[in-house]
């Protein structure tokens, strides 16, 4: 390690992923694997580049962006919703 920070890397959970399409149509095979990975690829990437810490941001439009129902909530990138 090189002791490097990035900082501001994009994620994505299945309910904010299609927010992110818009602005990388034209990669988006390549985009969609990278945005959803936590573990496998990313931390390939940070060994192979010297990051020892990378700080994480949900994408646009984040979690403004999710329609809930009263009682849900977003645990862990998974959406969990009460029903009635």
């Amino acid at each position: 390690m090189q002791g490097k920070i990035a900082l501001e890397e994009h994620l994505a959970i299945e309910a904010t992923l299609g927010d992110s399409k818009v602005f990388g149509a034209h990669v988006w095979d390549t985009l969609h694997p990278r945005l959803l990975d936590v573990q496998e690829m990313r931390l390939r990437e940070m060994d192979k580049h010297g990051i020892e810490m990378m700080i994480l941001s949900l994408n646009a439009p984040a979690i403004i962006g999710i329609r809930l129902r009263p009682g849900s909530f977003i645990s862990h990138g998974h959406m969990h919703q009460t029903y009635d």
